[in-house]
């Protein structure tokens, strides 16, 4: 019987994990990445059930674990603060018709879904910025004005920071 392409994995795996073990660090641990996901369902399910006490608890406990004090009085109180749910990072060089058919397909697309847009032009010479800075301006989103063209994937990484 020969060989498979597969019968290794467990070996490289274990190579692969020893290699990297304490060299790559996670952004953030277990317990705060199982937070962030219990706010956004129990935000998510506000959106469908306003009235819904567990949800809003659950939001105060949250608020509470992260050492946000005002924010677990507003949930006691039933004010809670408008958190989007969703953020979506908007990379710009020199297309302004574009980046307008963008965010004009986004608002048109989107009711119902807080979010939040984050635009991160890099260095656009043909009207973009000055128009990205219009729309902040109405806090229609938020800009990111680089100097120089810094590239896509570099933009991208700010915007994700904002978020």
């Amino acid at each position: 019987m020969s060989k498979g392409r597969h019968d290794r994995d467990g070996e490289n795996l274990w190579r692969l994990n020893k290699k990297w073990n304490g060299i790559v660090e996670p952004d953030e641990d277990e317990m705060t990445t199982h937070a962030a996901l219990r706010e956004i369902a129990a935000r998510e399910e506000l959106q469908r059930n306003p009235d819904s006490y567990k949800c809003i608890s659950m939001l105060q406990g949250i608020s509470l674990e992260r050492g946000d004090y005002d924010e677990a009085r507003e949930c006691r109180m039933g004010r809670l603060p408008a958190v989007p749910v969703v953020t979506i990072v908007i990379p710009t060089y020199n297309n302004l018709a574009l980046t307008t058919q963008c965010l004009k397909s986004i608002r048109d697309t989107t009711s119902g879904i807080p979010f939040e847009i984050i635009c991160v032009d890099n260095a656009s010479s043909d009207g973009t910025v000055e128009f990205l800075k219009r729309e902040e301006s109405l806090n229609k989103l938020v800009l990111v004005s680089n100097g120089q063209n810094l590239g896509f994937a570099k933009a991208c990484n700010q915007g994700a920071k904002l978020a």
